[in-house]
């Protein structure tokens, strides 16, 4: 599911390359949301295996249209995972760091508790909790933080654009810390977790290392042979965004490590 977005058309690419077979629908085609539809398209399918990479991903817009995030979001997830307990395939579920408030500056492990900030952090964490109660047997919940990757929008080419449209200052806020991932990057080590065959439950996939969107910013104009000069610090305060943002959202790799598998590489490699 959700196959015009960063993750879904990054899969697609790789299931291709190799060479297996898949079938992949975006939100005109399949309304998550509808239980009904949902599971006779899974009836009708079979699949071994049900990703789910559609979200809502607005997270100021989220705060405004509340019902509408909820549904992709939350009862999206709970419908997926049901017609997957049905007919016994692994349902494999993306989620996000914006589940936790960000409030402290360690890493926060698989088995932490989800405090949401906002309101897209909240429909995130009651669609993992959902996946959790309706197929804990057969569900794996893969946590991610600041996707990019060459499609869609994202971070990446939203500063690439500014530095090549215009010549003046950049402004980036410096106060939020995260983890810069590439799609890429995360679909290749979901692939190999899910090789595996290892427990169900919740994992932490990201690039590994830290950085603020300031911080990103400048290596991204620096990789592109730009002034990385030409960045600014702000504080998140003199946005006035809708939505207030964690600000450290750092995952740990923890449970990766414990069944045998080799962290990510580093986001300035990637």
């Amino acid at each position: 599911t959700g196959s015009n977005g960063q993750i879904g058309r990054t899969a697609a690419a790789f299931l291709k390359s190799h060479s297996i077979d898949f079938r992949s629908f975006s939100s005109e085609e399949l309304d998550i949301s509808n239980a009904m539809q949902v599971k006779s398209l899974v009836e009708s399918l079979s699949p071994s295996f049900i990703l789910n990479a559609a979200a809502w991903t607005d997270v100021d817009q989220a705060e405004i249209e509340i019902k509408k995030s909820s549904a992709i979001n939350a009862i999206g997830p709970k419908n997926l995972a049901l017609s997957a307990r049905n007919i016994g395939a692994k349902f494999i579920h993306i989620s996000s760091d914006y589940v936790f408030s960000g409030g402290d500056n360690l890493p926060i492990s698989e088995l932490a508790t989800p405090a949401p900030i906002n309101h897209y952090g909240k429909t995130k964490a009651e669609g993992d909790l959902n996946v959790n109660l309706a197929y804990p047997e057969g569900s794996f919940i893969l946590r991610t933080s600041w996707l990019y990757s060459q499609f869609g929008k994202n971070f990446v080419k939203t500063i690439l654009r500014k530095a090549i449209t215009s010549d003046g200052d950049i402004f980036v806020v410096e106060d939020q810390v995260g983890q810069p991932t590439s799609a890429s990057d995360f679909i290749n080590k979901m692939y190999e977790l899910i090789s595996c065959k290892p427990p169900t439950g919740v994992y932490n996939i990201t690039n590994a290392g830290s950085t603020s969107w300031y911080g990103f910013a400048r290596e991204i104009l620096r990789l592109g042979g730009l002034d990385e000069e030409r960045v600014k610090p702000i504080k998140s305060e003199s946005l006035k965004t809708l939505a207030l943002r964690p600000k450290y959202s750092v995952l740990s790799y923890s449970k990766l490590k414990d069944i045998g598998l080799e962290p990510m590489q580093e986001w300035t490699q990637s």
